[in-house]
């Protein structure tokens, strides 16, 4: 009869010369050697594994998958070293000729670019300066804008926890045939058969599998997004949210760069879960961690693509006419409205802007291009294919009629107050010691400057006031061709000779409370006497809620249309009546509205309003004027 069982463990003499199957690296691979009975690596303590030496003659059984550890710590152990759990499998890199960019150009590539789909110069060069937080690319139609932009996000999405994020203006802008979506969906169908990469539809979000590089251990997903805006801000939308990327496409459909800046802040650099971050928020980085290893590596990004568009995107990249060409800014715009083809260059260096046409985009037809643009109006494809930033050939006010001056006075009240809080106090500006400077130039081209005149010599400061219809914009809107409205302050001085002095100017999307805010400020810093509000529309809520503040309100009808309504104003600008500050800051913005506007319904005609109403102060004190303007004479 059997004895039974005392319940004793074996001894250790008995293992030792018992033959029996031992776990290998993971406890669902067996291996299938005479070795010791060792416990699984998953479930034994760094310090304490012992690797157990193969024989020669081994026979790999695999039951399933082999199961990975889950975190890099688990791997690291207490020691730091890291075990070899199998065989590193190396990145995958892009095919032939695209794996010359990322060894011999330093230039970040990955498997989800199709090896077809080749950059231009111009293209290049933008991916080669991943340090820069902030650049835009394009300037023209045909310049490889969206493929650009495709390649931009893509090349980082084979990397672990990586983030990014494309914005258009309208979620359908994003669906048209040949526009991101589908685009990016035909280059992912190879990886969505392979099970690599998956696209929600709901969320409209690309998630990639990836893994730490030059290893085969799993790391978080990666993801891509398509956002938009629609009737929401961006603020309520994405509040919350942190990318390492984010792009715009068509960035000259934002009129202004509320939602852009915002965004800067949504970009976050990936913390180490191993090392954390310092006080400040700044992620630490160690040597030889593979967690800081790859984050490290991931530079945070604003990128944009777009047409020509606002004064904002030419301020904040520096985009100017080539400087080589014409000896001044207003020379090259002068020559722009007159019909001349200029470069465009950015003059940014922290915010490069890479120029591209369609001549620098082999891939593209050109000539059918080229027949397509000439069935378009002559200043639409010129700010198309020639990249012109600047006026329209037939807008109502001409360039070469701008006056310019100089106004003497600290630089806050030179700064566009359009972002500013109005309850900020800001001194009311002393009109003794400011002081403005007309602009001259002589046969030379030279700039001449006349005697400082003082700002208190001015007859009178008046505002006029334009309301926005409204500060909110859904798809509607944009089907309906509606434009983006905005409120507009522009503060004015009228020479003891009859000229229009233009002091200020707050342009702003914003309520009414907002607006009358705003309103008082003006008033309190610039001295001014009264205020001209248009009160067709909602302009009569601006007014009653001016009048309580305790301002003094006059209220404009407007009995023509915006055309006619202007004829005043183009004459005083013919003839040399209305000047510009040179030293402005919002200039530009102000000089966008108004040469670059024909009359045309869906344009931005809030600008234009304000000088329309602030010329017809000037009407009949400035008669002469205009029968002189026939014998092309200046007065002053």
């Amino acid at each position: 009869m059997p004895k039974k069982s005392s319940g004793t463990k074996p001894s250790k003499k008995i293992l030792d010369n018992k033959k029996a199957d031992a776990v290998s690296v993971s406890p669902n691979v067996v291996r299938t050697t005479k070795a010791k009975i060792v416990q699984p690596i998953k479930d034994t303590p760094v310090a304490k594994r012992k690797i157990v030496p193969e024989v020669r003659k081994t026979k790999l059984i695999v039951a399933e998958r082999p199961t990975l550890p889950s975190s890099l710590p688990e791997i690291l152990g207490a020691a730091g070293d890291v075990p070899k759990i199998s065989t590193p499998v190396p990145r995958t890199g892009p095919a032939q000729p695209n794996s010359v960019l990322e060894r011999m150009l330093n230039i970040k590539w990955s498997k989800f670019i199709p090896a077809t789909k080749i950059p231009t110069v111009k293209q290049i060069a933008a991916m080669m300066m991943a340090h820069k937080k902030e650049l835009m690319f394009g300037g023209a139609l045909g310049g490889g804008k969206s493929e650009w932009l495709a390649m931009e996000a893509l090349r980082y999405c084979d990397l672990p926890s990586f983030s990014a994020i494309i914005f258009r203006r309208q979620l359908t802008d994003l669906k048209m045939p040949g526009s991101l979506i589908p685009r990016i969906a035909g280059w992912m169908q190879p990886h969505v058969d392979s099970g690599v990469a998956k696209y929600s539809g709901d969320e409209h979000k690309w998630t990639f599998k990836t893994c730490y590089p030059n290893t085969d251990i799993p790391g978080p997903d990666a993801t891509l997004q398509f956002g938009y805006i629609g009737e929401a801000t961006i603020r309520d939308r994405y509040q919350s949210a942190e990318f390492q990327l984010c792009e715009f496409e068509e960035l000259g459909q934002w009129p202004d760069d509320v939602d852009y800046l915002f965004m800067h802040t949504r970009l976050r650099k990936i913390v180490c879960p191993n090392h954390g971050k310092m006080a400040d928020g700044t992620p630490i980085y160690v040597p030889k961690c593979p967690y800081c290893d790859t984050l490290s590596a991931i530079d945070v990004r604003l990128r944009s693509a777009s047409n020509p568009g606002p004064a904002w995107m030419k301020r904040r990249f520096g985009i100017i006419p080539d400087p080589s060409i014409y000896k001044t800014r207003h020379d090259a715009l002068v020559a722009i409205q007159e019909g001349h083809k200029i470069h465009w260059i950015g003059s940014n260096p922290e915010r490069p802007f890479i120029a591209s046409y369609l001549d620098d985009n082999p891939h593209l037809n050109a000539k059918d291009y080229k027949q397509m643009l000439k069935e378009m109006s002559e200043e639409e494809r010129s700010r198309l294919e020639d990249g012109n930033w600047e006026a329209r050939k037939d807008a109502r006010f001409k360039r070469k009629h701008e006056q310019l001056y100089y106004l003497n006075a600290p630089p806050q009240y030179l700064k566009a107050f359009a972002t500013e809080d109005p309850n900020d106090h800001v001194e009311p500006i002393d009109l003794k010691q400011c002081s403005y400077s007309f602009i001259e130039t002589d046969r030379q081209g030279n700039e001449v400057v006349s005697d400082p005149i003082p700002l208190s010599s001015l007859s009178e400061i008046f505002t006029t006031v334009d309301t926005a219809v409204t500060v909110r914009q859904g798809p509607i809107d944009s089907q309906l061709k509606q434009k983006n409205s905005a409120s507009v302050i522009s503060t004015w001085g009228i020479t003891h000779d009859h000229a229009l002095l233009y002091l200020n100017l707050r342009k702003f999307r914003k309520e009414i409370p907002d607006l009358v805010d705003n309103l008082v400020q003006v008033n309190n810093i610039w001295q001014v006497r009264r205020n001209k509000v248009e009160c067709n529309g909602v302009g009569v809520g601006t007014a009653q809620y001016s009048e309580a503040a305790g301002l003094r309100i006059e209220k404009i009808y407007q009995q023509s249309d915006k055309i006619h309504n202007s004829t005043g104003a183009q004459m005083l600008m013919r003839a040399g009546r209305v000047f510009f500050p040179a030293n402005a800051e919002w200039l530009e913005t102000a000089e966008d509205d108004i040469f670059s506007w024909t009359g045309l319904p869906a344009e931005d005609d809030d600008v234009i309003d304000t000088l329309s109403n602030a010329s017809s102060e000037l009407s009949l004190a400035a008669a002469p004027t205009y029968l002189l303007l026939l014998g092309n004479v200046r007065l002053r």
